[in-house]
């Protein structure tokens, strides 16, 4: 088949193979650049619309309480939206991490304004301290997911993760802040289902030592 339509075309078979794969490369190239015109124009609606909510809550607090108070934790809560969004497109390497340390600041300064124009009562460091043994945990997890080698590896690992912070963050948020470590203090069926994550994900690491007997069939 091939032979005869390259004798109708004169052409070489080699000659027609590699004008195939040059119009394969050409549709790929096209494809790729409509994906990426996509992930452009809808970055491009979301800033504009980050921008338009941002102003109209601006002018509404101010409308109506005659200051600036809650229009400021919208504005945060925005940029933690657009560098979830937009942020992991403008690195070229550890896209998540880099991403993360920006919204890890946000989020600190998003407590800290929450104290000062609505919650005074909030406790800074109590605050400061629950999140930050939330985000070590987010950190931990995103370190696996760009150095650990292998998805066995890297969920196995996550797992662990998981299961150790669902098991022990409260008895050390409690142990850090009052001087008490003490796992009674844990929500009911966080140590049990902490230890049960954990025990699995050494379940698939080891799994992934273990080799398949070979089975003499006759």
């Amino acid at each position: 088949m091939i032979s005869s339509i390259c004798d109708l075309l004169h052409i070489t078979e080699k000659e027609f193979i590699m004008a195939a794969d040059d119009m394969k490369t050409k549709e790929e190239q096209k494809f790729l650049e409509k994906i990426k015109k996509g992930i452009q124009y809808s970055q491009f609606m979301l800033g504009l619309l980050y921008g338009l909510t941002a102003m109209i809550c601006f002018i509404v607090n101010y409308a109506i309480d005659r200051t600036l108070s809650w229009s400021w934790l919208v504005l945060i809560a925005l940029l933690i939206a657009f560098s979830c969004t937009h942020l992991p497109f403008k690195f070229k390497r550890y896209k998540l991490m880099k991403s993360f340390a920006v919204i890890s600041i946000l989020i600190y300064i998003l407590v800290f304004t929450v104290k000062y124009t609505e919650d005074p009562g909030i406790n800074l460091g109590e605050a400061y301290l629950i999140i930050t043994i939330n985000l070590i945990a987010v950190w931990i997890a995103l370190a696996i997911i760009s150095f650990a080698s292998g998805w066995r590896l890297k969920s196995a690992l996550l797992l662990i993760d998981i299961g150790i912070f669902t098991a022990f963050s409260h008895p050390i948020v409690e142990w850090l802040s009052h001087g008490v470590f003490d796992l009674t203090l844990n929500p009911q069926l966080n140590l049990p289902i902490g230890i049960g994550v954990c025990c699995f994900g050494v379940v698939v690491w080891i799994s992934g030592y273990i080799k398949p007997r070979n089975k003499n069939l006759g």
